[in-house]
Parts: structure tokens; C-alpha cells; sequence
């Protein structure tokens, strides 16, 4: 269960990174799903934030993308993006639009 606003907030960015990373290989939610055996209901979930994902689903989800898993996770609760070392590192100007 997602408690507070900043854990909200991570979930949110998580799904954003998740959202990025699929359109940049051109994939539709379903077609992310069947590549990480994950439903598109729960892609979209993850998605919107509404999900807290597991770390073995969030795996699944970076392994089909391609993209270390590192990539897709905000650097922590309450951390404005880019504040640390790992987001100035995963800042992907092509998922900035």
C-alpha cells in the first residue's frame, strides 16, 4: 500500500521511466507485456503509477526494454530528478519532451 505523497510521487516517475523507455522502442503497453509475459492492464498500471511493482517484475520490464534496470528506478523517496549522481546519469534527453 502506497502511504504518502512522496512514495505517490516515486511510483509516478517510476512509471514515467517505464513509459519513456517503451516508446523509444516504438512498443505499444501490449506488445511490452508480451515481451516481459506481464499483462498490458499491469503494464499500464506500472505506468500510471498505480502499481508498486515488484523488483523481479520491474527485471522483467527492463530486460525486455533492454535497458539496465537502474534506468527505469528514480534515485529515491522524495529526491528531486537529477539531484543525485544516478539521476544526472539516467537523464535520457529523449525522454524529456
Amino acid at each position: 500500500m502506497v502511504r504518502n505523497d512522496a512514495e505517490r510521487e516515486f511510483l509516478r516517475s517510476l512509471g514515467d521511466r517505464v513509459r519513456c523507455a517503451r516508446s523509444a522502442v516504438g512498443w505499444s503497453q501490449e506488445r511490452l507485456g508480451l515481451e516481459c509475459g506481464l499483462h498490458r492492464t499491469y503494464v499500464g498500471a506500472v505506468e500510471r503509477g498505480q502499481r508498486n511493482v515488484t523488483v523481479v517484475n520491474l527485471g522483467r520490464i527492463a530486460s525486455a526494454l533492454g535497458t539496465p534496470i537502474c534506468r527505469l528506478l528514480p534515485d529515491r523517496l522524495g529526491a528531486p530528478e537529477g539531484e543525485t549522481e544516478i539521476g544526472r546519469l539516467t537523464q535520457d534527453p529523449a525522454c524529456r519532451q
